[in-house]
């Protein structure tokens, strides 16, 4: 979970989910967005749920140390319901995994998602979104030039996160 020091030259870029803002750092946000809730289809057909009911009637998937699903709530207008199951998890990517196996309602960066969703693994749960200043980053030390090597893969990242957009878009719509 340490963030790699890119000004020590051991490291010729990283991927970063922040505000883009790191001292010594060039950085070229590969994904924007906000968070979405989202959850797997066969559960919501189990449950014989739809609209404002599939978040209220299923577990929450919490990533430790955010208050997303609050502000969340907050944004859609809705009250939380009651007590109700609710999973913890460390890291988002887990409350990935644990909604694409049915533990219930993941709120998440939409960058994550966008081949669960458009592969059906996963569905929204409410066409409500959250804002978020946050995104995936592509940052490489401000105090030396990329190496022709990392500008190769740099690129690919570049070209790839902007065919993720595209389908993000397409599979929120």
């Amino acid at each position: 979970e340490e963030l790699s020091d890119l000004s020590t030259g051991d490291v010729d870029f990283v991927v970063r989910f922040g505000d883009g803002n790191w001292p010594n750092a060039v950085t070229d946000l590969l994904f924007g967005g906000p968070l979405v809730a989202v959850v797997n289809p066969q559960l919501v057909r189990e449950h014989r749920l739809n609209g404002s009911k599939i978040v209220r009637g299923l577990p929450l998937i919490h990533v430790e140390r955010t208050d997303d699903w609050a502000s969340w709530f907050g944004a859609a207008g809705m009250r939380p319901a009651g007590e109700r199951a609710q999973t913890i998890v460390s890291h988002a990517h887990l409350a990935v995994e644990a909604a694409i196996h049915g533990a219930g309602v993941a709120l998440v960066h939409s960058a994550l998602v966008v081949r669960e969703l458009s592969q059906r693994h996963l569905q929204l749960a409410s066409p409500c979104t959250l804002a978020s200043e946050k995104g995936y980053w592509l940052a490489r030390s401000s105090h030396q030039k990329p190496t022709k090597a990392a500008k190769i893969v740099m690129d690919w990242f570049r070209k790839r996160s902007q065919l993720e957009c595209v389908t993000l878009r397409q599979a929120m719509h």
